[in-house]
């Protein structure tokens, strides 16, 4: 604000990223990672890597799959990043019926402090052709003043939706 006037500021930005996946049979391998660099902020690089194993066809037709990630983010706790040393553990259960009824839950651990903190859910299932629900929560847990995931601690929730496709 100059003169009580607005002035766009534009910052330079050096970028690269990577996103690769593989799926070997049951298995499924990704990374997704990205180095940046700019006049406003230091460089940094940061990623996501992990996969995912289905146990498929168990139980009269269920898929069970189970999934690790690290997230990381060389910044630390100065990042904007929520979790930048942290890592994520779940499950996605696909009913394979003709209603597509999927469901994944998995929780985000502190990698240097092993605390939980966040458990996620989502599920859908179509209703017929053109109508799906949709189901997704989050709660955000144990986290201290100086992360920046504190900011979100009173913002745990849960959505429920009803979307129609044409």
């Amino acid at each position: 604000n100059v003169g009580g006037e607005l002035r766009p500021f534009y910052v330079q930005t050096e970028q690269a990223a990577l996103d690769l996946q593989y799926i070997y049979k049951d298995w499924l391998f990704k990374f997704e990672g990205i180095r940046k660099d700019s006049h406003f902020q230091n460089s940094y690089i940061a990623s996501t890597a992990g996969f995912e194993y289905s146990f498929s066809n168990i139980f009269g037709g269920l898929d069970l799959g189970v999934i690790a990630e690290h997230l990381y983010d060389e910044r630390g706790v100065g990042s904007l990043a929520a979790f930048n040393n942290h890592t994520f553990v779940g499950s996605r259960l696909a009913l394979n019926d003709e209603l597509s009824t999927e469901l994944l839950v998995g929780a985000i651990f502190n990698n240097e402090e092993g605390d939980l903190n966040s458990l996620r859910v989502e599920g859908s299932r179509r209703i017929n052709e053109n109508w799906k629900w949709e189901l997704e929560g989050n709660a955000f847990l144990n986290s201290k003043p100086d992360q920046l995931l504190h900011s979100f601690r009173d913002d745990d929730y849960l959505q429920f939706s009803i979307n129609y496709y044409f």
